[in-house]
């Protein structure tokens, strides 16, 4: 009898050992992935990894779009315009302190923000947020003021404006210096495109890393800079 116990029990001991190795793995791979710094899912078209480092550019490729038509942007409602006014300022207040705009043109703006608009509006797409506001033509002027601005929900970043100016910073340092507050200056490889129909003074430039083309003009007294994907044709 005892002969027979003791190999029934070492094969007792062998099958509870080989039923606590899954459990031990799966310890062992939850410590592992832990332990671990997760790298985000490829994007389509294989972007650059220094690109997929900088967060507004990240979330430019991973969106649905980056920008959509009027008909394609629903306005939500109930919308406070001195809450609009607020968010608008502190808009202001950083494009300040990137110096994309001066000190003269960001207390005309404040000015103007202290006012009520005529109109105010944000259009929530889930991927970005797009905010409108405008104000009655001052005497003497045909045109009303507007201002324009798309921020992305997941980062908080600018991906498209249209504000007045007055100063005269030239447009290649505003655009610059709005790609700095949007971390592109990280890639080295931002190179002109060519405008071919440029009435007013406009700049794009591509980044074959980034996937990118930003934009920028000045029409008039307005300043217009826009993020899109690819290279865009102009």
């Amino acid at each position: 009898m005892k002969k027979g116990i003791l190999p029934t029990a070492a094969a007792l001991l062998v099958c509870a050992a080989l039923l606590g190795v899954p459990a031990l793995w799966a310890r062992l791979a939850d410590a592992r992935r832990l332990n671990t710094v997760q790298t985000r899912p490829t994007l389509t078209g294989a972007l650059d990894e220094a690109a997929r480092a900088i967060p507004v550019l990240y979330e430019l490729h991973a969106s649905a779009s980056e920008s959509l038509t009027a008909d394609e942007r629903p306005e939500q409602p109930d919308q406070d315009p001195a809450v609009l006014c607020t968010d608008a300022a502190g808009v202001v207040t950083a494009l300040a302190d990137a110096g994309v705009i001066d000190a003269g043109e960001q207390q005309s703006l404040d000015t103007l923000l202290a006012q009520p608009p005529a109109t105010a509006a944000c259009r929530d797409t889930g991927d970005c947020c797009r905010t409108e506001l405008w104000w009655y033509p001052p005497q003497g002027d045909a045109n009303g003021i507007s201002l324009y601005y798309t921020r992305q929900n997941a980062t908080g970043a600018l991906t498209d404006l249209t504000l007045p100016v007055s100063g005269s910073a030239d447009l290649e340092s505003r655009l610059r210096a709005w790609m700095t507050l949007l971390g592109l200056d990280a890639l080295d490889d931002w190179a002109p495109l060519d405008i071919r129909f440029a009435a007013d003074s406009t700049l794009a430039l591509y980044s074959a890393k980034g996937q990118a083309t930003v934009y920028g003009q000045l029409s008039g007294n307005y300043l217009t800079l826009m993020l899109m994907k690819d290279k865009a044709n102009f």
